[in-house]
């Protein structure tokens, strides 16, 4: 009985020391900035968090799966500046192809057009392998960057 009561006693005062030198962090939770629609659906959006701006994506490889996919930049004026690359690249000719790095990201977009309008198709890989595209048409651009 008095090993079971001293087991105990161990048990009670290494969860108490455990308790006592556990931090607490507060997370700041991400804000969006910016989304894109297709219809009443995101499809894109900007979070601003920890002071990294986050470009989520939901995926165009699954028609009936919503995976979303992710990319972090650094800094705002990257981010605009990446708003900026594509608004000039919907101006350039179909099957126009651009490659860019923003920070470990590498990102291949493609001019495309269909029924007359024009849109990208914008390829996203990572250090560790492909991650996913998305599409956007000029219209979705406003609403993307507009409070960055």
């Amino acid at each position: 009985m008095l090993k079971n009561v001293k087991n105990l006693v161990v048990v009670v005062l290494l969860a108490v020391s455990g308790i006592a030198n556990a931090q607490i962090t507060i997370k700041e939770t991400p804000v969006e900035v910016g989304y894109s629609k297709t219809g009443t659906i995101k499809v894109i959006s900007v979070e601003l968090g920890g002071g990294q701006y986050r470009f989520l994506f939901k995926d165009r490889q699954y028609n009936y799966i919503s995976d979303w996919k992710s990319f972090t930049v650094s800094n705002a004026q990257t981010l605009k500046d990446f708003g900026s690359i594509l608004e000039q690249q919907l101006n350039t000719p179909k099957g126009t192809e651009l490659r860019l790095d923003i920070d470990d990201t590498s990102i291949l977009i493609m001019t495309r057009k269909m029924m007359g309008m024009t849109y990208l198709s914008v390829l996203v890989s990572s250090k560790s392998g492909p991650t996913g595209y998305f599409n956007i048409e000029k219209k979705n651009l406003d609403t993307l960057f507009k409070n960055i």
